[in-house]
């Protein structure tokens, strides 16, 4: 096995840094400011989070044969995922909204099990 040094899983990051073309800004629904309507329902409206905008990456996630038919099914429940890549130090959570190309989208799962932390990664879904 071998270990990396700090300069090593510095550079690793700022590889993926390199790698990530546009920007989205992490909004956590928590922090929400709640507004009521004359009809006593509520919209919540996100607040940016602390590191507010960030660079990324969102991909479509790839399914194989074998996942279609249940990825067809959640498909029409969720909608079309995504995958976000972020730098490995962004504020994301499961309760997390991403606002990229004027679009919001929610993410649905972490994805924290991967070698090294050089980005963090979510599957994330289109709000509608």
């Amino acid at each position: 096995m071998s270990f990396l040094s700090s300069a090593d899983l510095a550079q690793m990051r700022a590889d993926v840094a390199y790698m990530l073309p546009g920007t989205c800004i992490i909004k956590l629904v928590g922090t929400a400011q709640i507004t009521v309507d004359s009809a006593g329902g509520w919209t919540e409206t996100p607040a940016a989070a602390t590191a507010g905008t960030v660079a990324c990456r969102v991909d479509p996630v790839k399914t194989s044969s074998s996942q279609l038919m249940t990825t067809q099914q959640l498909q029409e429940l969720v909608g079309i995922q995504y995958r976000l890549t972020v730098p490995y130090n962004a504020p994301l959570a499961p309760n997390c909204q991403v606002e990229y190309l004027s679009r919001t989208y929610q993410v649905v799962e972490l994805e924290i099990d991967h070698s090294w932390n050089v980005s963090r990664r979510a599957i994330i879904v289109e709000m509608r």
